[in-house]
């Protein structure tokens, strides 16, 4: 994807999936178990003049935790991230609060105190409250 087709729109998100019929779902558990239990903060800068050193910082940091071989694309990813937020005219985030909940129940169905039904329910559960307390 080229950064023209964020065109004018940048983002603050996460979204992890794999295929429900899929033949390898032992790997596929790995990393966002990983990312839910031992959790990383990733920083770009948005300060002009300061991107480059984010992508080198940030590339230094996957050599150093032995992970750079599992994002082979980083580099041009993070380009990629760069051209399109400096060109973005609006910004759009997601909320804290409903991010939090999804990783306090992932975290529990990662430890394995609950099942991934548990884990999906108490997380409808919990946003849906949430959002109606902030939207009525």
């Amino acid at each position: 994807m080229s950064a023209a087709a964020f065109a004018n729109k940048a983002w603050n998100s996460c979204s992890m999936g794999m295929a429900a019929d899929s033949k390898h779902e032992d790997e596929c558990w790995v990393f966002p178990r990983g990312f839910y239990l031992n959790p990383r903060t990733y920083t770009m800068s948005v300060i002009q003049g300061s991107l480059e050193q984010s992508i080198q910082r940030e590339l230094h940091q996957l050599e150093e935790e032995g992970n750079a071989a599992y994002w082979p694309h980083a580099e041009a990813d993070m380009r990629l991230f760069a051209d399109a937020f400096t060109g973005a005219s609006v910004l759009y985030r997601h909320d804290d609060a409903v991010w939090e909940i999804v990783q306090a129940e992932a975290n529990r169905y990662f430890a394995g105190q609950i099942s991934a039904e548990e884990c999906a329910k108490a997380i409808q559960s919990r946003a849906s409250i949430y959002l109606s307390e902030q939207c009525g």
